[in-house]
C-alpha cells in the first residue's frame, strides 16, 4: 500500500495533473492520476499483486503543469508492506 497520510495538494489550471506510477520490472504502470484541485486530499493506493515480491519494484510521481505558478505538494509518503515469508 502506498499512502500519502497527511495529504497532497495540486494547484493549477485545468488539465494539470500528477500521476503515481509503479515499475513492474519492464514498464511503468499507472496507479493513479490526479487532476489539479484546491486544498489537501488524503490518498491511499493499493498496489496490484504483480508488485508483490518484485525485486525491481519502484514508484514515482510524474507531473505536468501549465505555468510556473502551479505545482504539487506531498506530505508524509509511506510504503506499507507485508513481511515476506
Amino acid at each position: 500500500m502506498l499512502s500519502v497520510s497527511n495529504g497532497s495538494t495540486i494547484t493549477g489550471a485545468e488539465g494539470d495533473f500528477i500521476k503515481v506510477e509503479w515499475f513492474d520490472g519492464n514498464n511503468w504502470q499507472l496507479l493513479k492520476s490526479l487532476e489539479a484541485s484546491q486544498g489537501w486530499i488524503k490518498l491511499t493506493l493499493t498496489l496490484p499483486g504483480k508488485a508483490d515480491n518484485n525485486f525491481q519494484f519502484q514508484f514515482r510521481f510524474v507531473s505536468a503543469f501549465s505555468s510556473e505558478n502551479t505545482g504539487a505538494s506531498l506530505d508524509e509518503i509511506s510504503l506499507i508492506m507485508d513481511r515476506i515469508k
